[in-house]
């Protein structure tokens, strides 16, 4: 993963190539519930929609924390 930066740089044939980790189904659904949480705990204590925000997954060390980072408009 550290090296994924030189793709940036690769041949045309390599730019389109997608990594990401790779996730136990357990660790997945487990992501699914974290985000559909937060969303809904933003909808109930938040007037602003929830498309102007992304909600990303992040692990600390062993335990998983969503956060929300507003959207830009371009």
């Amino acid at each position: 993963m550290s090296n994924l930066r030189k793709l940036k740089h690769a041949y045309a044939r390599f730019r389109g190539i997608s990594v990401s980790h790779d996730l136990t189904p357990r660790q997945r659904s487990e992501m699914k519930m974290l985000l559909a949480a937060a969303k809904k705990q933003h909808e109930e204590t938040s007037n602003e929609s929830v498309e102007s925000f992304h909600f990303l997954v992040v692990w600390q060390e062993t335990k998983p924390q969503v956060i929300k980072i507003r959207r830009t408009v371009k």
